[in-house]
């Protein structure tokens, strides 16, 4: 026997007991109670940053992939709900950060993949895309604020369904959705620049001291924007929490 392809409760059996080679029935019962199927797992889910160079400092806004192949058929009207593990934010300030890499197709060319994203209980919903038969690997980009405390993070969940109504599920994660947030991390590693939504075409960082408890002077940040910045655009510099900010003076060179 084949397990339903969705989780839940199956309907119920019937047994009966029959002479052999005829169709003649001695006893019988039809409402055995069914059983409870539990979602499948799914493989090769992981979350990691997009750049692997990048330290994953504690309160660190960073941008990450979500990766994850679901185990059964995605039928047309399904949808995916992705519940980050505590201690992450989704960033609100960047809402077009947060999209599809690959692994799903839109239902048509007028009706693309949807994504909800829910700030308050940091919830991603995707909805809108084409069946799968045997779904392939899917990515997910996501800009995130690290946990507040350092070490192993919680494990998050990822959950298929059949519809959006999102009663009944088909897979789910069951581990690996977690990650490892540093402690502490090196100023010329951990510094890094958001210029709108683009990576700078160059950036360089200058510093008169790294030693340990020393106070800089002076640390001057040089970068080339890739595209122009538009007017509203924003501009961060971030640093790592555990140094203080003292006066900061910005230059424009055109």
């Amino acid at each position: 026997m084949t397990n339903p392809l969705v989780a839940g409760t199956s309907g119920t059996f019937d047994i009966a007991i029959l002479r052999g080679g005829t169709n003649v029935i001695y006893d019988e019962r039809s409402d055995v109670s069914g059983v409870t199927i539990t979602p499948s797992h799914m493989s090769s889910v992981s979350l990691t940053p997009i750049d692997t160079t990048r330290i994953q400092g504690k309160n660190k806004i960073m941008n990450y992939v979500l990766r994850f192949k679901p185990k059964n058929a995605l039928p047309t009207g399904a949808a995916i709900q992705i519940s980050l593990p505590s201690g992450f934010q989704l960033d609100s300030t960047s809402p077009y950060a947060h999209y599809i890499l690959y692994g799903l197709q839109d239902l048509s060319e007028s009706s693309p993949v949807g994504m909800a994203l829910d700030y308050t209980n940091n919830l991603v919903t995707i909805t809108n895309f084409a069946s799968m038969a045997s779904p392939d690997e899917i990515g997910v980009r996501l800009r995130l604020q690290n946990p507040s405390v350092s070490g192993t993070t919680n494990i998050g969940s990822i959950t298929t369904y059949v519809d959006s109504t999102l009663a009944v599920s088909i897979d789910k994660s069951q581990r690996s959705m977690y990650t490892t947030i540093a402690n502490t991390g090196n100023v010329m590693k951990e510094i890094f620049i958001i210029i709108f939504l683009d990576v700078p075409t160059s950036y360089s960082i200058t510093t008169q001291s790294l030693t340990a408890g020393t106070t800089l002077s002076a640390v001057e940040f040089l970068y080339q924007p890739a595209t122009t910045v538009p007017v509203g655009g924003i501009l961060k510099v971030i640093l790592p929490t555990n140094y203080n900010l003292g006066t900061v003076i910005c230059k424009f060179y055109l």
